[in-house]
């Protein structure tokens, strides 16, 4: 599976920073099949299935501790890896 650079994607994150949820959007049609979430560490903490291929994709993160954390959003055409995903109290 190949890897691309978020910024390059088409894929939008917001809000972020954030508290409890964020939403992943794709405005060119990309699917999303699932998302992981990693802390600085390299520790996956979170990953999230989506059931059947979805352009959209509501994230609930109430329960990661206050800091940073990278993502990547998987699809059909790869893996696409976030810049930071911040979650604040």
């Amino acid at each position: 599976m190949k890897s691309n650079k978020f910024e390059d994607s088409y894929f939008k994150v917001f809000p972020n920073p954030t508290s409890s949820s964020f939403t992943v959007d794709s405005e060119e049609g990309h699917v999303i099949d699932h998302i992981e979430i990693y802390d600085l560490k390299g520790t996956k903490v979170s990953e999230h299935q989506l059931f059947g291929f979805q352009s959209i994709a509501n994230i609930a993160i109430d329960d990661l501790a206050h800091g940073i954390y990278l993502m990547r959003i998987f699809s059909p055409e790869g893996a696409y890896v976030s810049n930071v995903v911040q979650v604040m109290d």
